[in-house]
């Protein structure tokens, strides 16, 4: 895959997903765990949404992109639906592993970086030229961005928009540096991703160009 470049897309892909993606959302604004929360989370998800269809023609992504942005913003609506603290998921795992909380927030933040990463690598290499090792560097640096400015809007939306909501949205389950472990989940998610990508594309099976 060459600068500026996608692989070519199947027609029905993108309108399926998007349909079936529609179809999730709905699903997850029906009798929601905090209708206030579940208004909150859908802010990022409205953003991203917006983002995709208007670059959609001027910065077009491959199909595996938009799957994986779909993949993660549906990911994030089941945290919408039950709020992060009481995903059903979260708690089934708990004892496979030994935590002492809901660890769906963990989950979903490494999903951030591991998924996102591919569009951001994607969106980058129209516009950034430089050694090998900064190609590959550059969307972690941009994830962990991110992430942290998204931590920042999220505590300071949640103070001014909804206080009384902010246990619940915010989702720390007494856990006092959890921005900074979120943050971390979703660097470590994008580097395993991009490490991926780079061996797939050093032994021939990954087309991109680094």
């Amino acid at each position: 895959m060459r600068n500026g470049e996608t692989s070519p897309s199947h027609p029905w892909f993108r309108p399926g997903l998007a349909i079936l993606f529609a179809v999730c959302w709905i699903l997850s604004a029906i009798h929601p765990v905090d209708m206030g929360v579940w208004l909150l989370e859908n802010v990022l998800t409205l953003q991203a949404v917006l983002w995709v269809w208007f670059t959609r023609r001027l910065l077009p992504l491959s199909d595996l992109s938009y799957f994986l942005i779909a993949a993660f913003l549906l990911m994030h609506e089941v945290g919408a639906h039950y709020t992060y603290e009481l995903v059903p998921i979260g708690f089934w795992i708990k004892p496979w592993f030994g935590l002492v909380r809901n660890d769906w927030d963990r989950i979903v933040h490494f999903a951030f970086g591991f998924l996102l990463v591919v569009p951001c690598y994607e969106s980058l290499r129209r516009f950034f030229n430089g050694p090998p090792w900064l190609v590959w560097l550059a969307p972690s640096i941009l994830i962990a961005g991110m992430s942290a400015f998204y931590e920042i809007a999220e505590a300071y939306a949640n103070l001014v928009l909804a206080p009384y909501t902010a246990a619940a949205y915010l989702s720390l389950q007494g856990d006092p540096f959890d921005s900074q472990n979120d943050m971390a989940m979703a660097v470590a998610g994008s580097m395993l991703a991009m490490t991926i990508a780079a061996l797939a594309q050093r032994r021939g099976t990954l087309s991109w160009q680094a």
